[in-house]
């Protein structure tokens, strides 16, 4: 059967990571991560070819409070 619950999950992020590319190559961009320390290095659970294939993570080393500060420095909405 092809209704897996989980394999649909993962074939979602790999499908925003390919429009990501195509986006940012269409700008001269790059693709940048959101994962935080915990999320990155701590559990460190990602989709392969999806979620974690990016060209930078500048909060990788940051905790999730830290992530908030910065939010709220930053005077970005919830």
């Amino acid at each position: 059967k092809n209704n897996s619950e989980h394999a649909f999950a993962n074939s979602r992020a790999r499908l925003r990571m390919a429009t990501l590319y195509q986006v940012a190559g269409s700008h001269n961009g790059i693709v940048v991560g959101t994962g935080n320390k915990v999320e990155d290095f701590g559990v460190g659970f990602y989709t392969k070819y999806g979620d974690g294939g990016v060209d930078i993570s500048p909060i990788a080393d940051c905790t999730k409070s830290q992530v908030w500060e910065m939010g709220e420095f930053l005077k970005i909405d919830q």
